[in-house]
């Protein structure tokens, strides 16, 4: 039992720094990069959460969505900007789908 915690504490930790990185990454690049950036995050956590356990859905549902969440508003903020917010919508659809699981 304490090493499958263990393990799901350095999974979790994987997870915080790689979002932080991917964070920062997306605040450099341009929108259709940022672009496909998040789609392919929401994509990976799509697969992941398929085969994940319940309480790493929670802890994906507390931590990891908001800023998925936050990150599409701001993408969709910065299309809105350029008129090409209708491009945001099959990132809403992967969202919907995250929020689902």
């Amino acid at each position: 039992m304490e090493k499958t915690e263990r393990g799901l504490q350095a999974w979790r930790e994987h997870l915080e720094r790689e979002l932080e990185r991917w964070e920062k990454e997306l605040s450099q690049i341009p929108e259709s990069e940022w672009y496909k950036e998040l789609e392919g995050e929401m994509d990976y956590w799509l697969n992941e959460l398929a085969q994940a356990g319940v309480e790493t859905r929670e802890y994906f549902k507390e931590e990891i969505l908001p800023r998925l969440e936050e990150s599409l508003r701001e993408l969709r903020k910065r299309l809105r900007q350029l008129g090409k917010e209708k491009e945001v919508e099959t990132l809403e659809v992967k969202l919907d789908k995250l929020k689902s699981i």
